[in-house]
């Protein structure tokens, strides 16, 4: 593991705050609540007195799209970003961050910082009641996690009894988590395959749904010349084609195209990239490490 990640995860499993940060959480944030117990406070008061560890300054900005403070990762201890979520385990959740925020602040490199300095961990804490993962999201979300993990990108899974589970470290995940514990092997991608995605002219063999009925989750597979089959999905967040594109590898594809589609709803909004240059080192890096060609180019 990466050694500032370590630092960091031995200080923060051992809260000197009592009772310790992760009990009794109401939830991530406040957000006009007036009483209960708020994930980001509880952890942020134990760790006031850890030297480095901050979360007020513009060194967490992401810079993927935006120049907004409010974009950025939620605290930082020297090159490793923290993201802080407290959820469930439903496909909705999954998706919200936890994944795309560390894979930004890892591979799009946003603060500059070196390679061997840099790393991200996000702590994720089930809501109470959260049930474990199913079998069918265990089976696209337990790879990625190892794949994630070989990439110094780690997310610490944790519950209200403080039973945590450093996701990809191990090869089988703990019963509260998910029904299948056994952690499927991620397939590695074919390069051949990017490169004839990125050209394709061919019709769609089949289409498929990624998770749930909704017809937003359908997406189309093909067969290339080499027999190798590829697929493409239009996402209507710019951040979350990630997870997509992360979870429809991890279906076996060799290659993945996932194309932020603003038009699918009118919430989504015109992106331009910022000036930082992390849009192309993101690209650039899903590419030649996941396999998955991101295209930001707004769909008609």
């Amino acid at each position: 593991m990466h050694s500032d990640t370590e630092i960091f995860l031995n200080r923060v499993m051992s809260p000197e705050e009592t009772p310790a940060w992760w009990d009794d959480i109401t939830r991530e944030d406040r957000q006009g609540l007036s009483s209960g117990r708020f994930l980001s406070e509880e952890i942020n008061n134990d760790l006031s007195s850890f030297a480095e560890y901050t979360t007020y300054n513009d060194q967490r900005r992401l810079f993927l799209f935006s120049d907004s403070q409010r974009v950025a990762i939620d605290g930082r201890y020297r090159g490793v970003g923290i993201e802080l979520k407290c959820k469930g385990l439903a496909f909705k959740d999954l998706i919200d961050g936890a994944i795309h925020r560390g894979v930004i602040w890892r591979l799009g490199n946003p603060q500059n910082i070196s390679d061997l300095n840099r790393a991200s961990l996000s702590i994720y804490l089930l809501r109470k009641g959260a049930k474990p993962l199913n079998a069918e999201m265990s089976s696209m979300f337990l790879p990625i996690m190892q794949e994630l993990y070989s990439q110094h990108i780690y997310i610490l899974f944790i519950n209200q009894s403080g039973e945590h589970w450093l996701a990809g470290s191990q090869t089988t995940a703990p019963h509260w988590l998910c029904h299948t514990t056994k952690v499927p092997s991620w397939q590695q991608h074919s390069c051949e395959s990017v490169a004839q995605l990125k050209s394709l002219n061919a019709h769609p063999v089949e289409q498929k749904k990624l998770y749930s009925r909704s017809n937003k989750h359908q997406y189309l597979e093909y067969v290339l010349p080499n027999n190798e089959k590829v697929a493409i999905m239009d996402w209507d967040n710019h951040f979350q084609v990630i997870e997509i594109g992360l979870m429809i590898r991890a279906k076996g594809y060799s290659a993945v195209k996932v194309r932020y589609a603003k038009t699918r709803n009118t919430k989504t909004k015109n992106i331009y990239p910022c000036g930082h240059g992390v849009e192309q080192r993101l690209k650039k890096e899903m590419e030649d490490k996941f396999g998955i060609i991101l295209d930001w180019s707004e769909l008609n």
